[in-house]
């Protein structure tokens, strides 16, 4: 009697990456700037090689693109901020009161981030959903986020 090893005759969850050239997809008039057009040319391009951009994606990975363009706008807002009072605590603001509070831009650029976390989750673009379903080809693994 043989001893059979576990998984055997199962086939294995191995993604093939096609040879053929993807066309891009033309970014949309929603998008804000174009730093959110950089965004969606890159992030559509990784999400259409592995198969997982469709058009019922369009509206989240516009979000996504939209949130980055709001962080990348409130990070250059408390930049200036901090460059014109000499100051590196741009984080809080003097209240109606007199105590500190936190500084509105920078609450919107954490409101944006969340909303960019969720929407990249919501896509696969976050790490730790990679690591879930890898895209794999004979030589190596393929990891979308080194190849940006």
């Amino acid at each position: 009697m043989s001893t059979r090893a576990s998984g055997a005759g199962r086939k294995k969850n191995v993604v093939q990456i096609s040879n053929k050239q993807i066309e891009p997809i033309q970014a949309p008039s929603e998008l804000l700037s174009s730093v959110a057009e950089d965004m969606w040319n890159k992030q559509a391009k990784i999400l259409s090689e592995c198969g997982r951009l469709d058009p019922s994606h369009h509206p989240i990975l516009i979000l996504y693109c939209n949130a980055w363009h709001y962080i990348v706008q409130a990070d250059e807002s408390l930049t200036k901020k901090a460059s014109s009072i000499g100051s590196s605590n741009v984080l809080a603001s003097e209240g109606i009161s007199g105590g500190e509070k936190t500084n509105p831009v920078f609450t919107a650029r954490n409101i944006a981030f969340n909303q960019f976390v969720r929407a990249g989750s919501l896509l696969g673009l976050d790490p730790l959903s990679s690591l879930r379903s890898p895209l794999k080809t004979k030589e190596a693994t393929y990891n979308p986020f080194l190849h940006l």
